[in-house]
């Protein structure tokens, strides 16, 4: 259960060869647009694990002011919410969702065979959800990406920023985590997440194994769940003696690829602003994010980490930082500074419906050290600042996928739309 739609909402359906798409009332042309789309990949959605998913619900979600999507099984079903990523890439929002989650319902529904069959006799689709304990995160996560990928002109496979930080790891620091750690993560070092590992893992298997490594993987998973560890066993069909011997050998490809092209590349100089934190502040990483330059020697700048909350600072050359003020959460994460103010988005939740929220602009008047909310129950994302702080430009997402330029002034009233 992933929340309540507001109870004002009527609700209408209609069939495809495939699907049943269930949607709020106004919002056909989306959900045909929805429907469209995952009926185009449907007969490539499973032909790399040699499968095709049976009829499958698909609900619409339209009021959210975050991205996501989410298949979830017992009742099955795939669920969408139609606000594009502010913070992606390029690629159709609705595109991405037909092709990502679309290849989650493959998975789940490949798992309906053989043992898993039988349970599912016995005890529902629960019995075959409770199957997927055998499919690890960042194998599920890691064959949509490479799905989305495949199946597209573009994809997070594509982007350079996808594969950064594991990059980074490996290249300055010169580490390969133990798998147990890259997977489950660290309080004391940061670990790129379970879709960047599982992508270029998948990747790896499919590239020098071919697409029978994951086929088999899901039959095991599927048929033979008494043996506790099925996946290994058919990883063992390879040659392999463990996921993490896999790893390994994917991280040691990985690691001379990189190094030879990174040895071929002029770096950019830089100055590192601050001196690492030793001592018990170095127990827990700290992230500092969106920079940006109020002088020559000072720095505003979000700082985050496991042991604090999260919240704006001042920092100079030497690394000396003053708190200015804690922020909620953050929509898009795109900050503006101007001279005299920061201007950021914030996700506020609806008081009564979870699955209704908003995105609205605040700004912290630097002088004045105030906090202001300059819009109510709004979609803006990604405001923009004027020099001299009298202007902000934001991006105006409708619930409709209807997208506008609005200029604010400094109280939050609409200059222009």
């Amino acid at each position: 259960q992933y929340g309540q739609d507001a109870g004002k909402l009527r609700w209408n359906q209609f069939e495809t060869p495939n699907y049943r798409v269930i949607f709020p009332r106004g919002v056909d042309s989306l959900a045909q647009a929805f429907a469209n789309r995952i009926e185009s990949y449907y007969p490539y959605l499973g032909e790399a694990l040699d499968h095709n998913h049976s009829r499958m619900p698909v609900i619409v979600h339209n009021e959210s002011s975050f991205s996501n999507g989410v298949f979830v099984w017992a009742p099955k079903r795939l669920e969408i919410f139609t606000n594009p990523d502010p913070n992606g890439y390029n690629q159709d929002w609705l595109t991405q969702l037909a092709i990502h989650e679309g290849r989650h319902a493959v998975q789940i529904d490949k798992l309906d065979q053989g043992f898993t069959r039988g349970l599912y006799y016995l005890g529902g689709q629960q019995m075959v959800g409770a199957m997927a304990i055998f499919l690890p995160l960042w194998y599920l996560e890691g064959d949509a990406v490479d799905s989305e990928t495949r199946l597209s002109k573009s994809g997070r496979g594509r982007q350079p920023s996808f594969e950064m930080e594991l990059k980074a790891q490996m290249l300055e620091g010169g580490r390969t985590y133990t798998f147990s750690k890259a997977y489950m993560g660290s309080y004391k070092h940061y670990i790129p997440d379970h879709y960047q590992l599982g992508y270029l893992m998948v990747r790896y298997g499919r590239r020098n194994y071919g697409d029978k490594f994951w086929i088999d993987f899901q039959n095991y998973a599927a048929r033979k769940p008494f043996f506790l560890d099925p996946t290994l066993i058919s990883m063992r069909k390879y040659g392999l003696r463990s996921k993490k011997e896999f790893y390994q050998d994917a991280l040691s490809e990985y690691r001379t690829h990189w190094t030879g092209t990174d040895s071929s590349r002029f770096h950019t100089p830089y100055i590192q602003w601050g001196v690492q934190e030793k001592g018990r502040a170095a127990k827990q990483y700290t992230s500092y994010r969106y920079p940006h330059l109020v002088s020559d020697s000072l720095i505003i700048a979000y700082k985050s980490g496991l042991d604090q909350i999260p919240q704006f600072i001042l920092m100079d050359r030497a690394g000396k930082e003053k708190s200015l003020f804690r922020p909620g959460f953050l929509s898009s994460g795109r900050v503006s500074v101007s001279e005299t103010h920061v201007v950021w988005d914030e996700f506020l939740p609806d008081t009564r419906w979870s699955n209704r929220n908003y995105s609205v602009v605040r700004s912290y008047d630097i002088s004045k050290r105030k906090v202001s909310t300059l819009s109510r129950r709004t979609r803006y994302y990604a405001p923009a600042v004027s020099k001299d702080g009298k202007m902000i430009a934001a991006i105006e997402q409708t619930s409709f996928q209807l997208f506008n330029l609005v200029i604010l002034d400094r109280s939050g009233s609409v200059i222009r739309k």
